[in-house]
């Protein structure tokens, strides 16, 4: 067994590796051959921040995921004591927000591994960091933990704004706990999709892949099977119906970009709408002003028809 880095020499290593593998791949290319672009992209461009390139491991600075797990924490304490939301639909939630994150990490899944996005603006580097990552599957172990859901917080601030816009700027109350929980699901569901991959799992990874809460290695193992079009979801709970999705949408490229989009943005806002009809439907004391600060806010057109209902949402 290889020695073990970590930090920035682990990144180091990882890419060395990268221009390894890169210079075998040219070595056997033969002449009339279009070279792969996974390793194309790695010899003829570098990262400028827009377009795809090298290098693919990049080590991620701390700070922003301690504050983004804290905020997310205070967050959903605050908005579910604002809305003196019970325990019953908390946990309701919060089983909306697991199983809606892992059919969520599928679409972005699909949409990333397609090789046809690395040469695409934005969204090219984490398609090529995918290809790789098939290339290299070991490599969301041999850097540290924190460089892997480091990966994500890019892409939070971003899809924070755009979610920000449609909550109204934090008034629906539900939506900003959801938004929350989703942000802290990602970084299970890169917790889950590491010790997939992980030798060295510990007893308690074990049990929660033997009790089906995250992907075993069997299970994740076949989606690194050439073409990998099998098991995406980093989880695992929702792979079946994801895949039901695959094979009716097949390698359509842009339907699957439009479907990433459009999910980041109206998931929670979704989950907060099937959520407030459930509590009505149920006889709770609701209304859409407490979940939602106001009946107006929030693409107020879609609450119309709940917005009389009741009164005083869980109010104490």
């Amino acid at each position: 067994m290889g020695k073990r880095f970590s930090g920035e020499e682990a990144i180091r290593q990882l890419n060395l590796r990268v221009e390894k593998k890169t210079q075998q791949a040219v070595d056997l290319c033969k002449e009339g051959e279009e070279l792969d672009v996974t390793y194309k992209r790695v010899l003829d461009y570098k990262f400028d921040g827009v377009w795809a390139g090298r290098p693919i491991y990049v080590s991620r600075p701390r700070f922003p995921t301690y504050l983004i797990i804290a905020g997310a924490i205070l967050v959903i304490i605050y908005q579910a004591n604002e809305m003196n939301l019970p325990l019953p639909y908390f946990a309701v939630a919060a089983a909306m927000s697991y199983l809606n994150y892992d059919f969520f990490s599928g679409i972005l899944h699909v949409a990333l591994d397609d090789p046809r996005n690395i040469k695409l603006p934005l969204i090219g580097q984490a398609a090529l960091e995918f290809q790789w990552h098939h290339a290299i599957p070991t490599d969301i172990v041999d850097k540290d933990f924190m460089d892997v859901i480091g990966d994500l917080n890019i892409a939070v601030f971003p899809i924070l704004a755009a979610n920000m816009i449609v909550m109204d700027y934090g008034r629906n109350r539900m939506m900003a706990i959801f938004m929350a929980m989703k942000l802290l699901m990602a970084y299970f569901g890169q917790f889950s999709h590491r010790e997939a991959h992980n030798i060295r799992a510990g007893k308690f990874s074990q049990f929660l892949q033997k009790a089906g809460f995250m992907i075993s290695v069997k299970d994740h193992k076949a989606h690194h099977q050439p073409p990998h079009e099998d098991d995406f979801c980093l989880i695992g709970v929702c792979n079946h119906a994801l895949q039901v999705m695959f094979k009716l949408a097949g390698h359509f490229q842009y339907a699957w970009l439009a479907t990433f989009v459009l999910y980041c943005i109206f998931d929670n806002y979704i989950l907060s709408t099937i959520l407030n009809h459930l509590a009505v439907s149920v006889g709770s004391e609701d209304s859409v002003e407490t979940w939602h600060g106001g009946a107006d806010s929030g693409l107020p057109y879609l609450y119309g028809s709940v917005a009389g209902m009741s009164n005083n949402t869980f109010a104490a």
